[in-house]
């Protein structure tokens, strides 16, 4: 573990405890929102206008997200935040993980076709966002489509980064081994995304990368580039 960051510690176990109220939070708002959206319907609905709530609502919250844990890694943590270097760093980020990535969608599709069970295969058959995306490109609906790039591109990967790889895999880490700390994580990256294979392979692969890098931007950019790349599959099928 000698490579990855060394941030500040918290100050004290009142701030950690807050740190991982927060993390349940975000689950338990998550929770309560799909089961409002199950209830009303909203769910079994693929029009874009019952689901404008749906992600403008995940929008919202994840910007609020990335915006406190943002605050909390710089100002708690002591992970840096350099502007002028952060071309640089995103171009760093984009050679160490391409490797990973590549790597990734090659496991997901030997999968895919030797028909593994479905365990989040589905999302490039049929699924809500697929039906989604069509509705927007046949209304020509720009700002919504922004809304779900920049969600799934930008505040998605910084939020996850965060919480599961710097917060979780971390404080794992430093009392276990690395294969333990590994599927801890990874078994909570799977059930806050509601499969097993997708999931818990990324997850995998990017507790290595951390683990041998020791740069959550790297992580970060690795897991913009996956979901960007899931939105080209989507548009890819439609």
């Amino acid at each position: 573990m000698n490579k990855l960051d060394q941030p500040k510690e918290f100050k004290n176990s009142l701030s950690l405890l807050a740190s991982f109220l927060f993390i349940a939070s975000n689950f338990i708002f998550g929770m309560a929102v799909y089961i409002f959206l199950k209830i009303t319907g909203h769910l079994l609905n693929f029009s874009l206008d019952k689901n404008y709530f749906l992600f403008l609502t995940e929008f919202l919250t994840n910007f609020v997200m990335c915006a406190v844990l943002l605050w909390v890694s710089v100002s708690r943590l002591g992970i840096t935040l350099n502007p002028p270097e952060l071309k640089k760093e995103i171009f760093k980020g984009l050679k160490l993980s391409l490797p990973f990535t590549l790597f990734y969608f090659v496991v997901l599709t030997t999968l895919y076709y030797l028909k593994a069970p479905s365990f989040g295969f589905e999302i490039f058959e049929n699924s809500i966002l697929i039906s989604i995306l069509e509705d927007i490109f046949k209304k020509k609906d720009l700002i919504l489509f922004l809304v779900i790039f920049i969600n799934m591109c930008i505040f998605t990967p910084l939020k996850e980064e965060i919480l599961i790889r710097r917060f979780l895999y971390v404080s794992l880490r430093k009392k276990s081994s690395f294969f333990l700390s590994t599927l801890l994580s990874s078994l909570l990256f799977c059930l806050i995304h509601g499969n097993l294979i997708m999931a818990f392979v990324y997850s995998v692969i990017a507790s290595y990368l951390y683990e041998k890098h020791g740069d959550l931007k790297i992580n970060i950019v690795m897991h913009a580039i996956i979901n960007f790349l899931i939105i080209c599959i989507f548009l890819a099928v439609r």
